[in-house]
């Protein structure tokens, strides 16, 4: 029984060394409006996932695809301010189903600016996966021409790099870029005509990493995380506090040896009970 154990276990090591695991996730994450879903849709060639306008986001649930070797998973918008519990536990369970993941945020551009809520929703999600593994891949949804050629040039990863600077507590792996589609935007069809690079992109080059449920924690609402940044920072304050009143006291304390110093040299006390600091 032990060998037959021992034999399952090389023959799954095997499947996922060749890429041939069942267990391999493509994830794509982005708030309502990326254009995630139309994204897999295109992938897939078929409207395998709900995808239109909407106010409170189209997509409720997190959806599973199965597609050649690798599942695809759409998740609603974290930013959705009507349901932030519900797609917040969406997200999160979307992390839990064991296996090799490829996590995808898709964000926009406005204004030549990644969007702060896309920002938010990295972070947060980033933020609940305890791994020491923490690869994600983000992809830039719906670039216009000007913004292709005047932001991004020729080296598209260090002008992204300096597009959001700090505002990202973990910096992602891998980067691709999608057009700006106006036939798509329009109605006038269905799917996006995806480039090489970019297909090459989700089923080769974006970079995985091992998850199981006991690497993924609560993914935080919005409140909550602002409530925890809240409190972070009256946390650092009253250490700062903290900090200040003791060097106040050092200082106090410095100056009252001096003064005993002084008090001994003056009066001319035997040193030997003095004692010198």
């Amino acid at each position: 029984m032990k060998k037959l154990f021992i034999l399952f276990v090389l023959i799954l090591s095997f499947l996922s060394v060749r890429g041939l695991s069942v267990n391999n996730y493509v994830v794509l994450i982005g708030n309502q409006g990326s254009g995630k879903s139309t994204i897999l849709n295109s992938i897939i060639g078929e409207k395998v996932a709900k995808a239109g306008l909407g106010q409170k986001g189209i997509t409720q649930n997190f959806q599973k695809v199965r597609y050649g070797q690798l599942t695809f998973v759409d998740t609603p918008g974290l930013a959705n301010v009507f349901s932030p519990d519900q797609t917040a536990l969406e997200i999160e369970k979307s992390l839990k189903l064991n296996g090799y993941y490829s996590i995808i945020f898709v964000v926009n551009l406005r204004s030549g600016r990644i969007i702060e809520e896309d920002f938010e929703t990295i972070n947060r999600v980033m933020a609940s996966i305890k791994s020491d593994n923490k690869n994600y891949n983000v992809m830039i949804n719906k670039i216009s021409k000007i913004e292709r050629r005047k932001i991004f040039g020729n080296d598209e990863f260090l002008t992204l790099m300096s597009l959001w600077g700090e505002e990202l507590d973990f910096q992602p792996s891998n980067i691709a870029l999608i057009d700006f589609d106006n036939e798509v935007e329009d109605g006038k069809r269905d799917f996006l005509i995806l480039e090489p690079n970019v297909l090459q992109f989700i089923f080769e080059k974006a970079s995985q990493c091992y998850l199981d449920s006991n690497k993924v924690e609560r993914v935080l609402t919005k409140a909550e995380s602002n409530e925890r940044t809240r409190k972070a920072r009256e946390e650092e304050a009253a250490l700062k506090r903290r900090i200040e009143q003791q060097k106040i006291r050092e200082n106090e304390i410095r100056g009252e040896i001096r003064q005993v110093r002084g008090e001994c040299a003056e009066y001319e006390v035997d040193r030997d009970f003095c004692v010198i600091f």
